[in-house]
């Protein structure tokens, strides 16, 4: 009944009263599932009669001629919007409270559901502000009428595709059965077949099905011909909420109650570790209030010897440490998803420009753009925001030539700040989470880059040490 006044009137108020209407009946269908007292059942009621009202404006509407009636409406509905918003606010709550109460924790077997005093105290020891938290995850906890059926169309479609390989691959192309047998081999990778993975195609092709199925094929396609799904199988573990908080106290330089080489247990080991610890600095450590996790980089001090990190590895192994990076930011979002019980996809990025060569490397830029479109094909919609803080004034040139790569949207998640971007890092992270050196209260000091190749090593020796003991239990 809700839908069909959607094609009455093509008016920006009819789109929004229907999405009010959807709002309401999953409301009620979520008042009517898990209560039945008498308090309960007048609330119902009195949602109907709210819903009733919403229903009567768009029949109004719909047979309004004057523009003037139909602008002084608007604005009474943008005053409906205020105060749905806050009643909004409060059922997505209630929905993250249920699913955290019925989310079962892998790691406990005695499964023991969180409850909101533990939630509370998780949210506290993490940075996480509950409200930023929730404006974060918000899409994630609430798929509107159309989001869903797209979602089931999407998957629907996908299945098909997969039934119907027997008779694609019946093709005289050699090359074209080895790739058709290739993208749907579902002997492995079958997580990356959630609501939350299609979700995020879908957004990025703006919720057109077939150029988002299109573009899941070839996502497939990549992770197969890569090899993307050992980073995840090869990983020593242990993963889970209970493995996180003991990483975060126990841990190799665990610092301040801050995991800071979550890569061990969640990821496969890196062959060319010692040469990323000796020519590269960088950290994965802490979330930000909106519980995205927070990747640090000495960005500004890579650059200058970049080529000389060329004459140990090459390119192709930067490209794969950096898909190695993606696979592990994925698992830490799943990781802190279980832990607080409020879904988390995407990270926040710091790259710190100091020392940045005022002559960009070439081949360096070149593999950045390769990075930026591995992300915009494969990785869409994981990014929360990018900070480039200490940003020195030639970086405003190399940024009109990376900017042109971006589309639209990702340009808007990009922080370029100076020296002054302290309170800036601070309303997005809390103190807990970020080094001193960067506004925070946490001791851990990133490492700066020093170009000895024995330190280096004598790092990449220690942490594969660690990771044959499996210390973290």
């Amino acid at each position: 009944m809700t839908i069909i006044f959607i094609h009455i009137y093509n008016d920006e108020t009819i789109h929004l009263l229907n999405y009010y209407l959807l709002l309401i009946d999953s409301k009620i269908e979520h008042n009517t599932n898990h209560n039945n007292n008498n308090n309960n059942n007048n609330n119902i009621e009195f949602i109907h009669q709210i819903k009733n009202i919403f229903v009567l404006y768009l029949i109004f509407l719909t047979f309004l001629k004057d523009q003037n009636d139909i602008q002084k409406l608007k604005c009474e509905i943008k005053d409906i919007n205020k105060l749905w918003q806050n009643d909004k606010n409060k059922y997505i709550y209630e929905k993250m409270k249920n699913n955290s109460d019925n989310n079962k924790d892998d790691d406990n077997n005695n499964k023991q559901q969180l409850n909101e005093k533990e939630k509370q105290i998780r949210l506290k020891q993490f940075g996480i502000d509950e409200d930023l938290l929730l404006q974060s995850s918000s899409e994630y906890l609430f798929y509107t009428y159309e989001e869903q059926n797209k979602l089931k169309q999407i998957k629907r479609k996908w299945n098909a595709m997969k039934n119907n390989n027997n008779n694609n691959s019946t093709t005289k192309n050699t090359t074209t059965t080895n790739l058709i047998k290739l993208l749907y081999d579902t002997t492995e990778d079958d997580e990356v077949e959630d609501d939350f993975t299609f979700y995020r195609f879908l957004k990025a092709r703006k919720w057109n099905v077939d150029k988002a199925l299109s573009m899941y094929e070839k996502f497939r396609l990549f992770r197969k011909k890569e090899n993307v799904s050992h980073y995840i199988k090869n990983s020593v573990g242990p993963f889970g909420s209970k493995s996180l908080l003991n990483a975060c106290q126990y841990s190799l330089e665990a610092t301040d109650g801050l995991e800071t080489n979550p890569a061990l247990r969640l990821v496969a080991r890196d062959p060319c570790e010692k040469y990323f610890r000796t020519f590269c600095s960088a950290v994965n450590c802490g979330y930000t209030k909106a519980g995205s996790p927070i990747y640090i980089e000495r960005t500004g001090e890579i650059s200058p010897i970049y080529s000389k990190m060329m004459e140990h590895i090459n390119s192709d192994e930067v490209v794969k440490r950096h898909i190695r990076q993606q696979e592990l930011v994925n698992q830490r979002c799943k990781e802190i998803t279980q832990t607080i019980g409020v879904p988390v996809g995407k990270q926040t990025l710091i790259f710190d420009l100091k020392g940045m060569s005022f002559y960009p490397n070439q081949a360096a830029m070149n593999v950045f753009k390769r990075v930026l479109q591995i992300d915009a094909n494969y990785y869409p919609e994981t990014l929360h925001t990018h900070f480039l803080i200490n940003a020195p004034s030639i970086f405003l040139v190399i940024w009109k030539v990376v900017n042109g790569w971006l589309d639209p949207v990702t340009q808007k998640k990009f922080h370029i700040i100076g020296t002054n971007y302290q309170d800036t890092l601070l309303k997005h992270i809390d103190p807990s989470q970020l080094p001193i050196e960067y506004g925070g209260t946490n001791h851990y000091q990133l490492p700066h880059v020093t170009l000895d190749m024995d330190i280096g090593e004598k790092h990449a020796e220690l942490l594969h040490a660690e990771l044959d003991k499996c210390i973290i239990k």
